[in-house]
Order: C-alpha cells, then sequence, then structure tokens
C-alpha cells in the first residue's frame, strides 16, 4: 500500500502515521515526510504577488531568432 497526504495547513505527521498504521495492522513502514512549495511565501499577498508577477513574465512575447 501507498499513501500519499497533503495539506496546505500543518498537521502532525506523526500522529497521521500512526494512525494508519493502526488501521491497516502494517507490519512494516517506510515514511519520508517533505516540506513542499518552501520556495513561496506563507502570506496569501505575497504569494499572490510572486505568481501575477510569474504569470506576466511567462505571457511576453518570445522574441525571434530567425
Amino acid at each position: 500500500m501507498s499513501v500519499d497526504i497533503f495539506s496546505c495547513k500543518p498537521f502532525d505527521a506523526e500522529l497521521a502515521s500512526a494512525y494508519l498504521e493502526k488501521a491497516f495492522e502494517m507490519e512494516k513502514v517506510e515514511k519520508r515526510v517533505l516540506d513542499r512549495g518552501t520556495e513561496f511565501p506563507k502570506d496569501i499577498n505575497g504569494a499572490t504577488r510572486l505568481v501575477r508577477a510569474e504569470r506576466r513574465r511567462a505571457a511576453r512575447p518570445v522574441a525571434r531568432t530567425a
């Protein structure tokens, strides 16, 4: 069995893991906890500014070299 848990808010990863281990009566467990999205600002206004700036850059016409 493979389980991925994603959350936009902090949560107790150890508690979630212990719950799954018990619920599925697991005998062997491998865990990896990844902090994703660490490059973005934690406040919504900062993240919004960053995303809008990236979208403006991506929407610029590409210079032709032919």
